[in-house]
C-alpha cells in the first residue's frame, strides 16, 4: 500500500510541476513586449519606437514590427499632405504656394513609391531594398520639402517633417534587422 501511495504522490507532484511550468511560461503579451523592447533597442529612437509599437502586441516577429512602423510613416505622410492642402487654401503668396506644392508632391511620391517599395521589399524578403527605400524617404522629406523653406519662409511643416524623419529612421533600422 505504501508503494501505491508513493506512486500517487509522485504522479501528483509531476502533474503539479507541469501545471506550474505552463503557468510560469511567458504570456503572448510578455513575449511581444520582449520582442518590441529588443527590437527598439536597435533603433536610433528607442522611446519613439516603443511608443508606436506598444499598441500592437499581436505581432509575432520583426517583419511584422517593420510593417507596422512603415504603416505609421504612411499615416503621417497622409496627415502632412492633408495639412499642406489646408495651408494652401489660406495662402495667397505664389512663392509660398509653390513651396507647399513641392512638399505635397514629395508626400505623394513617398506614398506612391517609397512606402510601396519598402512594404514590398519587406514582404518579399529583400530587407536591404526596404531599408534603402525608407532611408530615401527620409532624405526626400528633407530635400523635397523642408529644405525648400530655408531662407525664404518659416516652415509650417517642420514638426510633421521631423516626425516623418524620426519614424522613417526607426523603420529603416527595424528593416535592417531583417538582413
Amino acid at each position: 500500500m505504501t508503494f501505491l501511495y508513493c506512486k500517487n504522490i509522485i504522479a501528483t507532484l509531476a502533474l503539479l510541476a507541469s501545471v506550474l511550468r505552463v503557468l510560469h511560461a511567458k504570456s503572448p503579451h510578455a513575449y511581444a513586449d520582449d520582442l518590441i523592447t529588443e527590437t527598439c533597442k536597435k533603433t536610433p529612437q528607442f522611446d519613439l519606437c516603443k511608443s508606436i509599437l506598444q499598441g500592437h502586441r499581436a505581432v509575432g516577429d520583426v517583419k511584422g514590427l517593420a510593417l507596422i512602423i512603415i504603416g505609421v510613416f504612411e499615416s503621417q505622410t497622409v496627415d502632412a499632405r492633408n495639412h499642406v492642402d489646408d495651408l494652401m487654401k489660406h495662402s495667397q503668396d505664389p512663392n509660398f504656394l509653390q513651396v507647399l506644392s513641392d512638399c505635397k508632391d514629395t508626400y505623394q511620391f513617398l506614398q506612391s513609391y517609397s512606402i510601396v517599395e519598402a512594404v514590398s521589399a519587406v514582404k518579399l524578403g529583400d530587407p536591404k531594398f526596404g531599408e534603402e527605400a525608407m532611408n530615401d524617404a527620409v532624405d526626400q522629406v528633407v530635400d523635397g520639402c523642408e529644405s525648400r523653406f530655408l531662407g525664404r519662409f518659416t516652415s509650417p511643416l517642420a514638426e510633421q517633417n521631423q516626425r516623418l524623419q524620426n519614424a522613417g529612421r526607426v523603420a529603416a533600422a527595424i528593416i535592417k534587422i531583417l538582413e
